[in-house]
């Protein structure tokens, strides 16, 4: 949003054209025929015929003449963009991504960070054989369930010179998507200019992934339980894919055939339990040289590898990193965690220092907290490295 922009909520007098964009109504409340036209030439698969809500936000006429005259072409698809993020906020998973889908809706979406190709891997595909959901942002309720997003694309032309214009998806001649549309296949795209010419479409380890989709999320800490909510979106759609590809072209039966294939997928994370101490806490007060969790948003786990949620920072933890804060959840002092780590792990010359390097770790990264009183620590335990620092260090692994 433009600084100084306000939106207006209500109900408008009089019939203005309206605007879905991902769940919210927008208005155009404008008497500029010329200016309102110029915007629904580009946005007219976003027009709809639902009558005004009164949640709606309207655009004003000082904002439509600026948008349709003066500003940047891309400029009200970022606005836009804003108002769709900030419409699911809390209750859908937002994907910085681009999506197609086939005529019964299955839908894949193609994720990856700005520059990777996903606004020319949309075009190509819903030119040829593929409706045209969105490039830009992919919006899934819990039970699968995308919202399209049909907004204009901002793309070069065919020479790459000149740089980068507005067009409509019904000027470049895309195919429309159905009106049902259903999370079929999560895939990372990966373009590799030297890449061998028959394209791959790998499964990625989860927790991989995952680090790679929640880079390309919004809003994703403010939803209850964040991780496994995502982790639910990847049962869906059998796990999370990696296309490696030289040019989109050459992927597109590819594309179509993960579409049409069944899928199917054995969970594999679960949830590991467990609580923090509550902050805040008689617990936390004493500072009695206990290891206790610290409040996370959310956590799964998979083998002998866990990804917490703290804030809106994934962790992952692994080694006595894992262990560590497995067992933290019964608050042991660090003699008794020391001899847990050992009992897991096996004995180790250094064992004490590589609990304490790893507590002091996770302590920097808030997932533990630790500590004594300064009154009550001395020499020898300075020396033995009971009062911890916080290094900027990774969990190291088994000792």
């Amino acid at each position: 949003m433009h600084a100084g922009e306000k939106w207006v909520s209500g109900i408008v007098t009089g019939d203005r054209p309206r605007l879905d964009v991902v769940g919210r109504g927008v208005v155009l409340d404008s008497s500029d025929a010329v200016a309102v036209e110029t915007l629904l030439s580009a946005w007219s698969r976003c027009r709809t015929s639902v009558p005004q809500q009164k949640d709606d936000l309207v655009l004003s006429a000082g904002d439509i003449h600026d948008y349709a005259y003066r500003y940047k072409p891309d400029a009200l698809a970022l606005r836009l963009t804003s108002v769709g993020i900030q419409a699911g906020r809390g209750r859908q998973v937002m994907l910085h991504a681009a999506a197609v889908s086939d005529d019964t809706g299955a839908t894949v979406v193609l994720v990856g960070p700005s520059g990777r190709g996903k606004t020319t891997a949309a075009m190509h595909l819903a030119r040829h054989r593929l409706g045209y959901v969105t490039d830009e942002l992919v919006s899934i309720g819990p039970d699968g369930t995308v919202l399209p997003f049909p907004r204009p694309l901002l793309a070069g032309s065919e020479s790459g010179e000149g740089g980068k214009s507005q067009h409509a998806p019904d000027d470049l001649g895309l195919r429309p998507c159905v009106a049902a549309l259903r999370l079929s296949r999560l895939v990372l795209l990966d373009r590799q200019p030297d890449a061998p010419t028959a394209p791959t479409a790998g499964p990625v380890p989860l927790f991989d992934g995952l680090m790679e989709v929640i880079a390309q999320s919004s809003s994703l800490n403010v939803l209850e339980q964040p991780l496994q909510r995502l982790c639910r979106l990847v049962d869906l759609c059998g796990g999370i894919l990696r296309l490696t590809y030289r040019e989109i072209g050459d992927a597109e039966d590819l594309i179509v055939d993960l579409l049409r294939e069944p899928v199917s997928a054995t969970p594999e994370w679960r949830d590991p339990g467990g609580h923090p101490t509550p902050e805040g806490s008689l617990a936390w007060g004493l500072m009695d040289g206990r290891v206790r969790r610290k409040s996370y948003r959310d956590a799964v786990q998979v083998g002998d590898e866990a990804l917490l949620m703290i804030g809106d920072v994934p962790v992952l933890l692994t080694g006595i990193g894992l262990t560590i804060w497995t067992h933290a959840t019964t608050a042991p002092n660090f003699d008794e965690l020391v001899s847990r780590v050992v009992a897991e792990h096996g004995p180790h010359p250094e064992a004490r220092r590589l609990v304490r390097e790893a507590v002091a770790a996770l302590a920097g990264a808030d997932v533990v907290g630790f500590g004594h009183p300064r009154p009550l620590v001395d020499a020898d335990a300075v020396l033995d490295g009971d009062l911890l620092p916080k290094p900027p260090q990774v969990p190291p692994h088994s000792p």
